[in-house]
């Protein structure tokens, strides 16, 4: 084999100079999670699920819709299936009185968030939130519906969460 000698068989005592392996201490380690961060995380949560929302409660569903509006506007969720929820007779089954008003008045604050079709829909006499609770303008007989005053912004919703 060469000069070089067998393994392990050196002859001089000389101490061999080996290669230090360098010590590493890998952990794994859970990210602890405090209650308030548990809590933040759920109320960023905004679930876009029939099956979750439909059976709400009328409250309920208005603090869901409060919660979504602000998801959407702040870009964490899509208009899109907002609408689909929105639009759907479901969601509008047993909505009354202010319940019904202030939905209304959150989806018409939000309105800038929809496509132009969305918009439009949603202003329309073939949504039933709309055509039910939506403020109207009272015109005289010799007024033109045309020349009719636009409707009021709608005013600002406050829903109260549960603690």
């Amino acid at each position: 084999m060469g000069d070089r000698p067998a393994w392990g068989d050196d002859d001089d005592d000389a101490p061999r100079e080996e290669a230090p392996l360098p010590a590493e201490v890998v952990s794994r380690r859970k990210k602890k999670v405090t209650k308030e961060e548990e809590v933040k995380e759920q109320e960023e949560y905004v679930t876009m699920s029939w099956e979750e929302i439909f059976p709400k409660k009328p409250i309920d569903r208005l603090r869901w819709l409060y919660k979504a509006c602000k998801a959407a506007k702040e870009g964490r969720i899509k208009p899109n299936p907002l609408y689909n929820v929105v639009a759907h007779r479901r969601f509008i089954e047993g909505l009354k009185g202010s319940i019904a008003t202030d939905c209304l008045n959150l989806i018409r604050g939000h309105i800038h968030l929809f496509s132009p079709k969305q918009q439009k829909q949603l202003q329309s006499d073939n949504f039933e939130l709309f055509r039910k609770y939506a403020p109207i303008s009272v015109l005289d007989s010799d007024d033109d519906e045309d020349t009719a005053p636009p409707l009021p912004p709608p005013p600002e919703v406050v829903v109260e969460m549960k603690d």
